[in-house]
């Protein structure tokens, strides 16, 4: 009830009244994750494992924010819930850590061919939001986020953005925190009976095959955008 009752809501939300090609397609791609992923986690086997690491490829090839959840998904089945025992466990590991990446090859031989050098994701797209959340602005601004620090001339690669992030957010880490609970509030605020009916419905059905892995990919999919 909870689950239905929160996709009418998501379905009559203004996202959907007109066909946004590229958030669409990619919502599309997510869902196929985690249908699979629910399908999967009520009888593990390694074809089932196969056809969700594919999934995970083809959404992360269309756009990033799924290139942490294999590994999290593969501590979060040894650790928490203790899947796949025995000798079948390295071989489950084994397909969702390699072979969503595989996924990403064409596109980095086609970055180095273009000669951008190594460029396994988006080419600095988050690079915005990434800066500007470590200098404590919680919401993107328009223009090059070089132009807000002290030294702004300078231009040591496209590894610039994590360097300068991991350093502020080293020297101010409650600035950093309040950053990102300021986005959580505004993720909230967003669908804000969507978000109560999902987690209700994952405290209602914790103890369901599939109920836990969708909230642990809704997790990691709003914790990378946060």
């Amino acid at each position: 009830g909870c689950a239905l009752a929160a996709s009418v809501m998501l379905a009559l939300s203004n996202e959907w009244t007109a066909f946004n090609h590229p958030h669409t397609c990619f919502t599309v791609l997510i869902l196929l994750v985690a249908g699979l992923l629910v399908w999967r986690s009520r009888g593990p086997t390694l074809w089932r494992t196969l056809l969700l690491a594919l999934a995970v490829g083809a959404a992360l090839l269309y756009r990033s924010p799924m290139a942490f959840f294999p590994p999290v998904l593969v501590l979060w089945e040894t650790l928490v819930r203790g899947r796949h025992p025995g000798q079948q466990a390295w071989r489950h590991a084994v397909i969702l850590i390699v072979v969503p990446y595989l996924f990403l090859v064409p596109w980095i031989l086609a970055q180095k061919a273009m000669g951008h050098g190594f460029v396994p994701l988006e080419r600095g797209q988050a690079d915005t939001n990434i800066v500007i959340g470590a200098l404590g602005m919680p919401f993107a601004l328009d223009g090059d986020w070089r132009t807000l620090l002290e030294d702004s001339g300078r231009d040591d690669g496209p590894g610039r953005a994590m360097a300068v992030w991991l350093s502020e957010t080293c020297r101010h880490p409650w600035r950093s925190a309040r950053v990102v609970l300021v986005r959580v509030k505004y993720l909230i605020g967003l669908h804000p009976w969507v978000v109560l009916l999902a987690c209700a419905g994952l405290w209602v059905g914790r103890k369901k095959p599939g109920v836990p892995e969708l909230g642990l990919l809704a997790a990691c999919f709003a914790g990378i955008h946060v």
